[in-house]
């Protein structure tokens, strides 16, 4: 039974990250929020917090001004700005507690505790692991998460 459940919403969402940063690995980067990206196809790459508040609106309209854009500035244009920290949207709109949002958003930090369990934080920033590599270590832990809420 997991500590804390997942709601159908934040599981959808989450899937939706996963699927975007297996499809393209170079999206994916850790380290920051949300970033413009010249190695990233669509010129954007950010973490999983970033990437749940860019694809949280209609994949219609993202795809939209996506064309003329990178998603970094769409999903400026079409919210105004960020406002909020991207990690407390991204808490909220899938629902998360404080502390879930930390193990998930946070693959290992010295200012906090309960980051990415052992298994996952260190395949992800071994030296040796590729951006494909990445992005499938950070697939897993969005599975774990939806399997465990943790």
């Amino acid at each position: 039974m997991p500590k804390y459940a997942v709601s159908e919403a934040a599981v959808k969402l989450l899937r939706r990250v996963k699927r975007h940063i297996l499809a393209e690995p170079k999206r994916l980067d850790m380290n920051q929020w949300v970033k413009p990206s010249r190695q990233s196809p669509c010129g954007t790459a950010a973490c999983i917090a970033g990437w749940t508040v860019l694809l949280s609106g209609p994949e219609e309209k993202i795809a939209e001004v996506s064309k003329t854009r990178t998603l970094y500035e769409a999903n400026e244009a079409a919210i105004g700005g960020f406002g909020v920290g991207i990690g407390e949207r991204a808490r909220q709109l899938l629902g998360l507690t404080y502390e879930q949002s930390v193990r998930l958003f946070h693959v290992k930090a010295a200012w906090v505790n309960g980051v990415w369990p052992t298994e996952f934080a260190r395949r992800y920033t071994s030296t040796k692991t590729t951006k494909a590599e990445k992005a499938k270590v950070a697939a897993e832990r969005i599975d774990h998460f939806i399997r465990t809420g943790e």
